[in-house]
């Protein structure tokens, strides 16, 4: 994900003045370049093909796109925030490439040449606000493909884009979300009638005897200007590898490592139908068991919150400790006697449980190096009775207290907004009725 800082545009004006803030990434180090959409159909001229040195070229944009089929929304489709558009336009020019020069060594300071040129055209899709609620700031996301083309990003921090007034680009970057083709895990979500008792839950995919998995990690480079925001979950230091990749913060680098939180969760679904958190979700796509309902998508905005404000006014985000890791192969969060992981970012669905969330995959090791799924990504919720919510916190009241001073703790902590806080603490008090279960 990269933020952009943009000069603000007047209503019914273009403003192609540049800026002198640079842009901002979060989760892998990334470059942009920003055209600002035309209000008009950019004549459709055929890049140049001609093989040579790379060079810096703007590319046409086209668009807005009016077509009688639908738009093609990356999944998950989450709704628009109130007053938003979206659109859609598509972008084509010269594609720059770069050889690598020596070694590509493990600290990230490489050296490129430029290499030869390739036509390209792609699309993006467009949402922002009216121009009197643009902030100024616009969050660009490169599209997943593994599941075929999905918006993570957008999933998790549309309702800290939306009340911020950011715009957010989604691009079509990928060859899989550009030509098509089959994804890396063959994922066929099923519709709401999966969740009905007795309904054949959907194969999830693997990627295959032949697959390899990351045993060796490359760093964010320490010497870039541009501030670099580095969010991970549990199951990305441990099944996906990112312990290999560890770095210590820097002025311009800064990580977070989020006890409870899974690569996905069910907030991916309940962006779409709404409701409480719901472990069952996973469901939809095939996994057995409870999938994690945990913290992810409140880590993720107040993530959001202080790039931004890196961004803009030079701020870092507060440091955090690192996830206790067990080395072994392979190695394996540290916890307590609950089950819980020790140290990382941490919020009040953490600290004061009603449920355990976990980022470890229901299969072993073993089974996940024979062919990997999808629902391995999605950790696991594991259900606490009554009679234990009892035995861990006392009262359904002493609950409450306890979560809304843990609430509290973390807003000042900088590791939740205040509106997330909100959202959680109305939470708490529905949880009142596990204590009488």
């Amino acid at each position: 994900m990269v933020v952009v800082l943009a000069a603000a545009c007047g209503s019914g004006g273009t403003n192609n003045s540049s800026s002198d803030t640079t842009p901002a990434t979060t989760a892998s180090p990334a470059t942009t370049a920003s055209s600002a959409p035309s209000d008009t159909a950019a004549p459709d001229t055929p890049p140049d093909t001609t093989p040579g040195p790379a060079t810096a070229a703007i590319p046409t944009v086209t668009g807005p796109i009016e077509s009688a089929n639908p738009l093609v929304q990356p999944q998950p489709a989450i709704t628009d925030p109130d007053g938003y558009v979206t659109e859609e336009f598509f972008i084509a020019g010269d594609a720059n490439s770069f050889e690598l020069v020596g070694e590509a060594t493990a600290d990230g300071l490489w050296e490129a040449d430029p290499g030869d040129n390739a036509p390209f055209r792609t699309r993006v899709i467009v949402r922002r606000p009216t121009a009197d609620r643009f902030s100024g700031v616009v969050v660009v996301e490169w599209l997943n493909v593994t599941a075929g083309e999905a918006a993570p990003d957008w999933a998790y921090l549309s309702e800290e884009i939306g009340r911020e007034g950011h715009a957010y680009v989604a691009v079509s970057a990928q060859a899989l979300g550009v030509m098509g083709g089959e994804s890396l895990l063959a994922v066929e979500v099923d519709d709401e009638a999966a969740r009905e008792a007795g309904s054949e839950p959907v194969e999830g995919g693997a990627f295959g005897d032949d697959s390899s998995f990351v045993d060796a990690g490359v760093a964010v480079r320490d010497d870039l200007a541009e501030p670099v925001f580095i969010l991970e979950a549990e199951t990305d230091l441990t099944i996906l590898g990112y312990h290999l990749a560890r770095q210590p913060d820097t002025e311009t680098i800064r990580t977070w490592e989020v006890a409870g939180t899974a690569h996905a969760d069910a907030h991916t679904f309940r962006a779409i139908f709404g409701g409480p958190r719901d472990a069952s979700y996973g469901s939809l796509i095939g996994c057995a068991g409870l999938i994690n309902s945990g913290p992810h998508h409140e880590a993720v905005q107040a993530a959001l919150h202080h790039l931004v404000t890196w961004a803009v006014d030079g701020t870092p985000p507060p440091t955090a400790p690192r996830l206790g890791l067990l080395e072994g192969d392979p190695v394996a969060i540290e916890r307590d006697t609950l089950g819980l992981a020790l140290d990382g970012v941490r919020n009040p669905l953490v600290d004061v449980p009603v449920v355990i969330n976990t980022g470890d995959p229901r299969r072993s090791a073993a089974e996940i190096a024979a062919g990997f799924e999808v629902c391995d990504l999605f950790g696991q919720t594991i259900p606490l009775s009554a009679a234990e919510l009892v035995e861990l916190h006392g009262s359904a009241d002493e609950y409450v207290a306890a979560f809304a001073a843990a609430t509290e703790e973390a807003v000042e902590a900088g590791f939740l907004l205040q509106a997330d806080a909100d959202q959680l603490l109305e939470e708490a008090d529905l949880n009142r009725a596990l204590f009488e279960q």
